[in-house]
């Protein structure tokens, strides 16, 4: 490379460095064409604005995570119009290029590009990145002049259009709320933050009200649940603390000014609240004040500890004075993570205990020192149940004699345990018959609605599978059904060759039968499902003794195909013989449970086979 060609880099690149850095400033080039940005710039470095006019100057700087008003008052600021201009800014297209010199001074007046026009200046980190005069709106609608001051001298002139159409179609934005032009042109009262306090909801740990000798206290931790701490400490409504915090976060503000004589009234018939809210991301809780007027309707003086002078809230903020702890108390009998929960225990005054214990992701249930399946969808309806049980009433917080609650002797118990905690729930009636709760280790006693007993029967026949028969097909050899004075049907199966063979009273019947409902017969038999166990086993027994339908189904063992074949006898009765449409008793040979079977079961089961 030659001498010459070398030098002319070297002196090239630094005009290049000394363009680039020169007062530290990014303005827009000359050469901007139609349909380009006008300003290029990261919005997230940008720590200072000054907007300045014929008639005030508005200086913004954000400081940590908050906008601020520093002049011409001292305030934090509302951060909305203020992402709204830098989201517009960084959006202004422009329409057409107007050189240094070729406006006349009628045009330059026409625009509000001469002595009423708007300044803007955004910085970051002590840089200039953006700088330009906002005109008046040009006859191109949703257009305005824009002037930028070049590098070289002189004001380059662009008819922009404003970016509208693009910033409805963006959910996230915050300025197609707002007009680029009036807001500018705001006064700098408008600017300050119109919420009294501005935190991220889901920042906020602990939330304490006290007004003079009464204090709540809510606290919670990462990703968990509100709880009452004072004055005493039990569960809280998640729901009900965060509509108090988020009523508090969102309350409207405006400056007091002067204060008004009837907000500094000593005459005012409730005590000065104070509220206290701490956050992950503060080093110092925010202090509210709240001083309210011999005018429960009236508005409220208020001060907050991050934000200088006084405020004026709406006479609605009055409600916090009503909060008492009940209000914001878990009204929820439960809170149970079924899929946190391994053991399950029912213990009343007349029943054996019912022991319900998960293995993998099945409920088994141990009766008479057995173990077999439970009843799934029972144990999860409990569950259910007990967490959309409503707490009728706070009936005590603290209380030495249990009997008047019925709660001394404990009509049932239930226990159940929570990724590894175990929790007892326990049951009384009152003399009113009404119904009582507590937790052992709790002091408060709730009410309850009576229906949840239902949803708790005591005897362990109840929590069973329903399934009566749980056999494969493959092992099914012959199925006898009797019904009434017919004569029996015989029909064999052979599961290798999937066909059947039958007889009726000796009478080979095989070439009437109709495989298709002879199969359905099969396949109902070995899934059979009860409607319900029966508790009161007595009437059952009784009415069983004359069966109205019999079904033998023997079956092979499967580890010893040759061996003779075990038959399994179903009997079947009408709960109500009188009416059609009853359900019937059904009860399985060497079972000492009888079922309820639906009487559309039971057709299904008589249903003819053969032709």
């Amino acid at each position: 490379m030659r001498l010459r060609t070398t030098i002319a880099l070297i002196i090239f690149t630094a005009g290049l460095a000394w363009f680039v850095f020169r007062d530290n400033t990014a303005l827009a080039p000359e050469s901007v064409g139609a349909g380009q940005r006008l300003f290029t710039f990261d919005k997230q470095q940008v720590d200072s604005i000054e907007i300045t006019g014929k008639d005030q100057s508005v200086s913004l700087q954000r400081r940590g995570e908050n906008w601020w008003v520093s002049a011409p008052v001292e305030d934090r600021a509302n951060p909305m119009p203020i992402l709204a201009v830098l989201e517009i800014l960084l959006r202004l297209e422009n329409l057409a290029t107007i050189e240094p010199g070729s406006f006349s001074s009628d045009q330059l007046k026409r625009s509000g590009l001469n002595g009423t026009s708007m300044m803007l200046t955004i910085s970051g980190a002590g840089k200039k990145l953006a700088t330009c005069k906002v005109g008046t709106h040009t006859a191109i609608e949703n257009s305005l002049y824009i002037s930028i001051p070049q590098l070289k001298g002189g004001d380059v002139i662009h008819a922009a259009r404003l970016p509208f159409a693009e910033l409805a179609k963006s959910k996230e934005s915050s300025a197609k709320k707002f007009d680029f032009l009036t807001m500018l042109q705001t006064p700098a009262q408008a600017w300050r933050d119109p919420a009294l306090i501005r935190l991220k909801a889901d920042k906020v740990k602990r939330i304490t009200f006290s007004a003079g000798t009464g204090l709540m206290e809510f606290r919670r931790e990462a990703k968990r649940t509100w709880e009452l701490a004072k004055p005493f400490q039990t569960r809280a409504s998640d729901g009900r603390v965060n509509a108090v915090l988020a009523a508090l976060l969102h309350i409207e503000a405006r400056p007091a000014g002067k204060i008004p004589t009837a907000a500094a009234s000593t005459s005012a018939v409730l005590p000065a609240m104070k509220v206290s809210i701490e956050a992950d991301d503060l080093s110092e809780p925010v202090e509210l004040s709240l001083q309210p007027t011999a005018d429960p309707e009236a508005e409220i003086l208020a001060t907050v500890s991050n934000r200088p002078g006084s405020y004026i809230l709406p006479g609605k903020a009055a409600a916090v004075w009503k909060l008492q702890p009940n209000d914001l108390r878990e009204t929820r009998l439960a809170s149970i993570d079924t899929a946190s929960v391994t053991a399950l225990r029912i213990r009343n005054t007349t029943q054996p205990e019912i022991i319900l214990d998960k293995q993998g992701e099945t409920w088994m249930l141990t009766r008479f020192g057995k173990i077999a399946p439970a009843n799934q969808e029972r144990v999860m309806q409990l569950f259910s149940e007990l967490n959309a049980t409503q707490i009728r009433e706070f009936a005590s917080d603290a209380v030495s004699n249990l009997e008047p609650f019925g709660l001394h002797q404990p009509f049932l118990e239930l226990e159940w345990r929570e990724s590894g905690k175990s929790n007892l729930l326990q049951f009384g009636v009152s003399g009113e018959n009404r119904v009582f709760c507590r937790y052992d280790h709790e002091p408060f006693i709730y009410r309850i609605n009576p229906s949840l007993l239902s949803s708790i029967p005591t005897d362990s026949v109840k929590w069973q599978n329903l399934s009566v028969l749980n056999l494969s097909t493959l092992v099914v050899r012959r199925i006898v059904v009797s019904e009434g004075d017919s004569p029996a049907v015989t029909l064999d199966y052979d599961p290798s060759v999937n066909s059947w063979k039958g007889e009726i009273a000796t009478k080979d019947i095989t070439a009437l039968i109709q495989k298709e409902k002879a199969d359905a017969l099969l396949n109902k038999l070995v899934s059979l499902t009860a409607e319900t166990w029966v508790t009161d086993r007595t009437v059952g027994y009784e009415a069983l003794k004359n069966p109205s339908l019999t079904v033998q189904i023997s079956v092979i063992n499967p580890s010893k195909p040759d061996d003779p074949t075990t038959a399994h006898t179903l009997t079947f009765v009408s709960t109500n013989p009188s009416r059609p449409g009853a359900a019937c008793y059904g009860k399985l040979d060497g079972n000492p449970d009888l079922f309820l079977l639906s009487r559309e079961q039971y057709r299904e089961i008589t249903a003819p086979v053969v032709k």
